[in-house]
């Protein structure tokens, strides 16, 4: 359409009435929100001068790294990290990521504490690990260290720490049975560190396994 002047041919509505197809010189343009046509009274037979061009095309990045940032944290709960890196991967500029963080916050759909909390007894209750692996994975995704710490802790004072451990082994001792009794030891003692549990914690394993 370079070298020729542009009009807005004819705009097309979806369905849902939230965007809208923008047709210039008969080739679609550009697809965006119902309230960018509504705020600019865009319409057929209007000239696209360089301005209103440039001004269109800003207002529709900003919708569309809004609309990519929704959909992200809205299928399911996100840290900020993790939407910041979907929006790199999408080709959005920092300042664009940044009004897309804002955004989200503003509706609520952007919170790392809550994240954290949540995360750690879903976790839980999914695998058994140790403290300090449940760090990690907060750590991980996005969560700042002393957050993290202060998550892991919370989870894990509605849980006993020795029930953890114990069933964590019970399952791995399945596997061993063939083995020795110090291979038994070296390979649980390794396999509980992995999973991040501490010394207190696996000593009291292998006191209860007898293979101290």
């Amino acid at each position: 359409m370079s070298g020729q002047e542009k009009k807005i041919t004819s705009i097309a509505v979806a369905k849902n009435g939230k965007s809208c197809d923008i047709f210039v010189n008969g080739e679609l343009w550009i697809t965006t929100s119902s309230d960018l046509v509504l705020k600019y009274k865009l319409s057929k037979g209007i000239l696209l001068n360089s301005t209103l061009e440039s001004i269109l095309t800003k207002e529709h990045r900003n919708y569309e790294v809004k609309q990519t940032a929704y959909n992200f944290a809205a299928f399911k709960p996100r840290t900020e990290k993790q939407v910041r890196e979907k929006l790199n991967m999408k080709g959005f500029s920092k300042d664009e990521q940044e009004k897309a963080i804002l955004f989200l916050r503003e509706f609520r759909l952007l919170d790392d504490e809550k994240y954290a909390f949540t995360f750690s007894k879903e976790y839980l209750n999914r695998k058994n690990v140790g403290k300090s692996r449940l760090v990690d994975e907060l750590i991980k995704r996005g969560i700042e260290k002393d957050l993290a710490k202060k998550a892991a802790d919370t989870s894990y004072d509605d849980l006993s720490s020795n029930d953890v451990v114990l069933r964590t082994a019970l399952k791995k001792m399945k596997v061993m049975s063939n083995l020795s009794k110090k291979e038994k030891k070296n390979k649980l003692i390794a396999y509980l560190r992995r999973q991040g549990f501490e010394w207190d914690s696996i000593k009291f394993v292998l006191q209860e396994f007898e293979l101290e």
